[in-house]
Parts: C-alpha cells; structure tokens; sequence
C-alpha cells in the first residue's frame, strides 16, 4: 500500500509527431494543400461552417467564405463526395 509520502507516478506523454501541420486559429483556411490531408466528414463538416460564416457574416468576409466554399468544394468534387 502506497503511502502519502511515496513519490506520484511521473505521468506519460505522447511523442510530437513532426508531420503534422501546425495549429491555427485561422477559421476558414484556404490553403488546398490542408484539404489534401482532410478526411472527407471534416471536409463535409468545415464546408457547412463556411456556409454558416457566409450568411451571418458582412461582406468582406463573405468574399473570403465564399472563395473556401469554392475551394472545399473542389477537393470535394475531387474524392466524388456530395456537399
């Protein structure tokens, strides 16, 4: 039986995979090459967003929203996926 001075189990971290794509707080990337490495539900899921961002949005912003719509749904097109 452990007791309260005995040191805590030291805790466990996963390795940093060099691989992957930095974080970003960017809201609509419109990068094709991030696409690319999408699964297609998180394609389906960040089309519907822009579409959201679209039509709450002014009209700077939906010029950019409108250009990621275009742009998921080429890659979508591409893998013959439906929005």
């Amino acid at each position: 039986m452990r007791g309260a001075d005995d040191d805590p189990v030291p805790p466990s971290f996963t390795q940093y995979l060099n691989n992957w794509p930095p974080m970003s707080n960017e809201l609509l990337p419109l990068d094709q090459r991030k696409f690319r490495g999408m699964d297609n539900n998180s394609l389906l899921r960040m089309y519907d967003l822009a579409n959201e961002f679209f039509n709450k949005s002014g009209q700077r912003d939906r010029d950019r929203a409108s250009k990621a719509i275009q742009r998921i749904a080429k890659e979508l097109k591409r893998r013959n996926v439906r929005p």
